[in-house]
């Protein structure tokens, strides 16, 4: 059964996206969100993980917005989110995750880029073209 969002024109509303290149061991990025439309805002948490270890990458709370544009595909979504960690380190507010995401046709599908770092002041990971899918939540 195909994921749905439904009631975007209410003012809020979540999605929950799993975004992934599709590669064996490739980190993966899984998204929690809430769309605020009045004010084109996304906040949510964010979560890098991977098949191997370190398992868990990086969890970070993101803050962004969104543009909108119209083409032949319907509606499209250019999403733009920063992600910082719960708790500072060493005095670093840098973001340790990254997000830019194009929704085609709804808030359904899409490709993402996302970079990401594992400790403060580490090397940045980029990932491009990760495949973003809508997750049901039970």
């Amino acid at each position: 059964m195909d994921a749905k969002v439904e009631n975007t024109a209410t003012g809020l509303f979540p999605v929950h996206y799993r975004c992934s290149t599709g590669m064996a061991g490739a980190p993966e990025l899984t998204l929690s969100l809430m769309v605020n439309t009045p004010n084109r805002m996304v906040s949510g948490i964010g979560s890098v993980t991977q098949a191997i270890l370190p398992s868990n990458i990086v969890t970070a709370q993101l803050t962004g917005s969104y543009q909108e544009y119209s083409d032949v595909n319907g509606p499209n979504y250019i999403v733009s989110l920063d992600g910082y960690a719960p708790v500072v380190v060493n005095n670093d507010t840098s973001p340790v995750l990254q997000v830019e995401m194009t929704l085609v046709g709804g808030w359904e599908t899409g490709t993402a880029n996302f970079s990401f770092r594992r400790a403060p002041q580490g090397p940045t990971t980029h990932i491009t073209d990760a495949k973003v899918t809508l997750v049901t939540q039970s």
